[in-house]
């Protein structure tokens, strides 16, 4: 078992590499496993062998994207359509098709010498989005092929502390281009490809037609998303308000297809087989041993295969093949062995994996169940009184382990915990596992033969589906206080390395198997870690720098945060990008969360337009803001914010210099509110700070009248997000920022900054960042009388699928 192991961490240890070493390195690499093996380290030996392949995995997936210097070209493109087509109502009501392309052929539209570097692209999948496809056109069907003109661009998500890495997301699902289908008369649909049985993508058509079924039996039905999601793996349709729900219960996890779910497909298939033995024998006297094994393996998979072959069903589809090889071949191992067959089985398909919060928390589910239950020897059942008890004691048990257990691996990437996590559970996982799933299984398996009956196992699903939901809901109205929610927020902020540790052995301890005396020890060593939870003014605060300022990746907008020692600032809150996503509520408040805070003293909203102010309504919801200061209190509530306001934090001194009262008066907004744009100036010491927002040259030359204007500053927020219709040569002069920052998206459609508007900038001396190419901009003082530490996130934070294409000469050690 250790063995396995190995292999697997040089595997996965690649993926926290900021940059790949070079061909020749990995050729080293392989030359000393090679040695190793002779001279019998085993252990080398196989963690070099990882290594080695995880490099080559690398490149692999860094040479299959689309090259960088091709991104938002335009492109003909042959393909074949692979997953579930959606379609999505867009923000001006016009309908979205989103679907993802097998590509067959490709070629770049009017350029010819490209046409080699996109050969790479064959075979790979590209996700696309059709605005307003034209009527005439054929609907987007699993299967089909088309030729589309398409504009692509490599995948590229935002980068901030903490942050959710949305490139990486992509790259697991093997996703190499993301783009959109551009008006064309020769946009055409070329084939049908789900008509055969044993076509490729066999799995996607069936998977498509269950949708089809299902949605076309349910729609309109509140439970369709989480039966499907259930059914196939498919949680697009589950609505916001039952995700609320479940993540404040902590059942999230019931609602995916998990390892549980496949051993109980597992098991059918292996109690029809054995049903099948007996009958073959009977009739003709043979004895087959290996067939409930193969259709337990069958079903498993194809259970596994409907739900999209989803990182829990990988693991448990691998365990179910190593038990039943071995129940063939007759011999008996550990379960921790299949704990490490599975991990190395999922190094091998997805060695990215261990970077997605899903792998630490399925494996630390597994984990500590059979820590704390090694050993544990049930005494044999006398009567049906007893074992039902002993059933649920045991899973009584099992909500204990698996709620001390993951406390830790929660606070650490979900920055909080469910409180209502283990009562909430002892309920729902047996309602999902024991009735919802068996009764889907039923369904599917009945579909092709007795439809009707497969339709009552799927209402009686669904019924109980809409008893378990009205069961969470009557729980969180019961069990928590009025205005509580029941997903808690850790509220200490970074857990130090040593905090950790210390939590780790006490948890490691508190779940230790019977006959260890080690309990009272382990609750001490998990008080540095739960005190904060309940008492966060109890422990010694962090120190903190006097003042920092984070300019945050959200794309086309801005977010900004200023702490001080005591207090917090945002200024703008980004954009929403639709139902599921804004920067407020999935990028400020994480950061905020992971710094400690749960309440912000300030929220600035320079003016209302969505780039500044989208993320306000998600923000809300996670923090608590105790003053609110807008540009445009009619479009986002709060206090007017106006020249003159100021208040000062600690020793930083925040003074608005624009709007004017009689601006406000004289001026009214039709349309365009860039104008009224709140202007902040932070004072320490020798230091400025100018936060501008979008104004533009008339607002700016009527700043250069104002004494309050600083003639220099350290770091200036540039206009309008570095648009030619501001930052005239004259306001340049003026401010002379050292560092002059600019938020805005990557290659976005709006040229910013212009690049006029850039080598003014630089011209003058400053040094120009962009969050769109810098990732998240960290500026610190940690005195008056020093220098600002710089710290830009695709540095700091670099990973190797950054890179377009790998430098292959050089090789250096990662350091922050």
């Amino acid at each position: 078992m250790v063995y396995l192991l190995f292999p697997s961490l040089g595997i996965f240890s690649v993926s926290y590499f900021p940059q790949l070493p070079a061909p020749w390195l990995i050729a080293v690499i392989f030359f000393c496993a090679c040695l190793f093996l002779f001279f019998r380290y085993y252990a080398f030996a196989l963690l070099l062998i990882g290594l080695a392949y995880g490099c080559l995995y690398g490149y692999w997936i860094i040479y299959s994207q689309l090259p960088q210097s091709l991104s938002g070209e335009t492109f003909w493109v042959e393909g074949v359509v692979v997953g579930i087509p959606t379609v999505k109502q867009g923000k001006q009501g016009q309908l979205i098709d989103q679907f993802s392309l097998r590509v067959k052929a490709i070629s770049p539209e009017g350029n010819s010498e490209a046409v080699a570097l996109t050969q790479r692209m064959r075979g790979q999948r590209v996700t696309l989005s059709w605005y307003g496809k034209p009527r005439n056109q054929r609907k987007i069907n699993t299967g089909d092929a088309w030729r589309l003109r398409v504009k692509l661009k490599r995948p590229r998500g935002f980068v901030n502390p903490g942050g959710f890495d949305y490139q990486l997301h992509l790259l697991q699902k093997q996703i190499m281009a993301t783009g959109y289908i551009k008006k064309s008369q020769h946009n055409q649909w070329l084939e049908r490809g789900c008509d055969g049985f044993l076509k490729p993508g066999l799995m996607d058509c069936w998977r498509s037609k269950l949708y089809d079924h299902f949605t076309g039996l349910y729609r309109g039905q509140p439970m369709l998303g989480p039966l499907l999601g259930l059914l196939i793996g498919e949680r697009g349709t589950i609505t916001q308000a039952q995700w609320d729900t479940v993540k404040a219960t902590g059942t999230v996890h019931l609602f995916a297809i998990s390892g549980l779910h496949v051993g109980l497909a597992a098991l059918v298939g292996l109690l029809l087989g054995q049903s099948l033995i007996r009958l073959y024998q009977w009739i003709f006297g043979v004895y087959l041993h290996w067939l409930p094994s193969l259709l337990s393996i069958v079903s498993a998979g194809v259970y596994s295969g409907l739900a999209g072959l989803s990182l829990p069903t990988q693991r448990a589809l691998i365990a179910i093949i190593f038990f039943h090889l071995l129940v063939v071949l007759q011999r008996k191992v550990g379960s921790w062995l299949f704990v490490s067959v599975a991990l190395l089985g999922i190094a091998l398909l997805d060695p990215l994996s261990i970077r997605s919060q899903g792998f630490w928390l399925s494996f630390a589910a597994v984990v500590v169940l059979l820590w704390s239950f090694s050993g544990y020897i049930n005494a044999p059942a006398v009567s049906p009184v007893r074992t039902a008890l002993r059933w649920l004691g045991t899973l009584a048990r099992s909500q204990w382990v698996m709620t001390i257990g993951l406390f830790f691996p929660s606070l650490v990437l979900l920055q909080g915990v469910s409180v209502l996590s283990p009562v909430a559970n002892f309920f729902a996982v047996p309602v999902v596992s024991f009735i919802t799933v068996p009764l889907l299984l039923i369904s599917l398996f009945l579909l092709p033969f007795l439809p009707l009956l497969s339709q009552l196992a799927a209402d009686l699903a669904l019924q109980s589906l809409e008893w378990l939901f009205a069961l969470l809901s009557r729980l969180q109205d019961t069990l928590l206080p009025k205005g509580m929610a029941g997903f808690w927020y850790f509220a200490g902020g970074e857990l130090s390395w040593w905090t950790k540790a210390v939590a780790m052995v006490g948890v490691i301890g508190l779940l230790s198997p019977r006959g260890i005396p080690i309990k009272g020890i382990s609750l001490v060593c998990c008080l540095p870690l739960v005190l904060p939870f309940f008492f966060p003014g109890l422990l010694p605060a962090e120190h903190r720098d006097p003042l920092q300022i984070t300019f945050l990746d959200v794309g086309q907008g801005t977010a900004v945060v200023i702490e001080t020692e005591g207090s917090q600032l945002v200024y703008d809150t980004g954009l929403r990008f639709s139902d599921r996503f804004d920067t407020g509520k999935h990028i400020i408040a994480p950061y905020l969360m992971q710094r400690g805070y749960q309440r912000l003293d300030r929220l600035v909203i320079s003016h209302g337009d969505s780039d500044h102010a989208g993320g306000l309504a998600g923000l809300g919801s996670m923090i608590v803001i105790d003053h609110l200061l807008s540009g445009e209190p009619a479009k986002t509530q709060g206090l007017q914010c106006v020249a003159g306001q100021q208040w000062q934090w600690d020793q930083v001194v925040f003074q608005v210099l624009w709007p004017t009262a009689a601006y406000l008066k004289t001026h009214r907004v039709d349309g365009n509110s860039n104008n009224i744009s709140c202007v902040l100036l932070l004072r320490y010491g020798n230091h400025r700070v100018l936060l501008a927002g979008d104004i533009e040259k008339t607002v700016e030359k009527q700043l250069l009248t104002s004494a309050d204007l600083p003639t220099g500053v350290d770091i200036l927020l540039v206009p309008h997000h570095g648009s030619r219709t501001s930052s005239h040569l004259a306001w340049v002069k003026q401010v002379q920022p050292d560092y002059a920052v600019v938020t805005a998206g990557y290659r976005n459609a709006y040229g910013h900054p212009h690049p006029v508007v850039k080598a003014r900038y630089q011209q003058l001396g400053a040094r120009v960042l962009n969050t769109g190419e810098e990732g998240a901009i960290r500026f610190a003082l940690e005195a008056q009388d020093k220098p600002w530490i710089v710290e830009r996130w695709r540095q700091s934070s670099r990973r190797y699928w950054y890179d377009d294409e790998p430098d292959i000469n050089s090789w250096r050690v990662y350091r922050h």
